[in-house]
């Protein structure tokens, strides 16, 4: 730029740069003040003329590469971009900045700041980049299916005794009752049942349940299977059953005694309907005494498996083959 003392207060340069290399432009005392890049235009305007080297205000014209009008719907670029583009300093995380944002609004689209890329929804970065991975806020849709809740479908089954009454609950993944907002999520009948309060049942002293305290089975150690049913009055109901493959209700029989039988009785006093879905969720070992009592135990062998299961516990036994010499 010339000597700023010998011009007048506000002159005006304007540089065209139609070559295919950067233009510096520098004061008097040839301090760069601005790289024009080829095809780009600025216009520098004088305001203040007391030294040589002056001072002065640059504003840019866009390209030829760069279409941006009140006609455009948006900012279009006809060429690739040589340089690398960025976004001022000042931006946080916490503002999530929106550097190109969506029609219509401002707060919607991709920002970021000196350490991460931000996909923004109506203000809130619901998609965060930066050199630890990716992370989201919010439910995580993959092929039609949410992901990122794993733990939701994570539970345990807590089984106790007191005074020889058998109680067994439904547990979220830290141990505790569910909640709204760490609830048990699992699928009955193909539909995804939340359970967001505590869920248990018991089954009391004093009844020979699934016919455990018969001859053959009391005071022995017997795996139950924990199942789910889900009816639309009374939600989701948990109950046991012998029989790991049962599908309905009406798999398990209404007299509580039988060997088919269940906890509650459910199918008797007509909770729940024979054609209500049930799933296996799990499986538990407990024992039942004989006679009058029928109180309940847990096995020294306790075992709880938090999971799917359809067999029992493997036994092993050995075959003697005695021969009789007569």
């Amino acid at each position: 730029m010339p000597d700023a003392t010998t011009l007048q207060k506000s002159s005006i340069f304007n540089f065209n740069n139609n070559s295919s290399a950067s233009i510096i432009i520098a004061n008097a005392s040839l301090t760069t003040l601005y790289t024009v890049p080829p095809g780009g235009s600025v216009e520098s305007f004088l305001t203040n003329n007391s030294t040589a080297n002056g001072s002065w205000d640059f504003h840019a014209l866009a390209p030829s590469s760069v279409t941006w009008s009140s006609g455009i719907t948006g900012l279009v670029m006809n060429s690739v971009l040589s340089t690398t583009p960025s976004i001022g300093s000042g931006a946080s995380s916490s503002t999530a900045p929106v550097f190109i944002p969506q029609r219509g609004t401002s707060n919607t689209g991709l920002g970021g700041d000196s350490t991460n890329l931000y996909g923004i929804i109506a203000g809130t970065a619901r998609l965060t980049v930066n050199a630890s991975g990716i992370s989201t806020t919010g439910t995580v849709i993959q092929n039609g299916q949410t992901v990122g809740e794993p733990d939701f479908y994570k539970y345990s089954i807590v089984r106790t005794v007191a005074s020889g009454n058998l109680t067994v609950a439904l547990k979220n993944y830290e141990g505790n009752d569910p909640t709204t907002a760490k609830p048990v999520k699992i699928q009955i009948g193909g539909t995804i049942r939340t359970i967001t309060g505590a869920l248990s049942f018991g089954a009391n002293a004093g009844t020979n349940w699934a016919n455990l305290g018969s001859a053959e089975l009391a005071t022995k150690e017997t795996d139950l299977f924990y199942y789910l049913a889900y009816n639309s009055t009374y939600g989701v109901v948990p109950l046991f059953g012998r029989v790991p493959t049962n599908n309905y209700i009406g798999d398990f029989s209404a007299t509580q005694t039988n060997e088919k039988g269940t906890n509650t009785g459910v199918v008797a006093f007509g909770f729940l309907s024979s054609t209500d879905q049930v799933v296996n969720i799990g499986r538990f070992n407990a024992i039942l005494s004989a006679g009058a009592g029928y109180t309940w135990s847990i096995p020294a062998t306790s075992t709880i498996l938090n999971y799917p299961v359809f067999t029992t516990t493997t036994v092993n036994q050995a075959l003697v083959n005695k021969e009789s010499n007569t």
